[in-house]
């Protein structure tokens, strides 16, 4: 199961890490591995966090500065 993999917990609030299915295929173009889990490219992750609340905008700026560099 994917939460083993990626060896996180349930939390009721407050957590951190949420998995999303794609209403896209055109999500996966030029995915990535991490611990061995297939992951969507940087700048498609940027563009979702962008969107989404919560800090997203925050999370989505720190990733442009650290990992895409535009």
């Amino acid at each position: 199961m994917l939460v083993e993999r990626l060896d996180v917990q349930p939390t009721e609030l407050g957590g951190n890490v949420y998995l999303i299915q794609p209403y896209d295929e055109g999500v996966f173009y030029a995915t990535q591995k991490a611990q061995g889990v297939d992951l969507v490219s940087n700048v498609q992750l940027y563009a979702d966090l962008y969107n989404y609340p919560a800090r997203g905008r925050e999370a989505a700026e720190h990733l442009r500065e650290k990992a895409i560099r535009f």
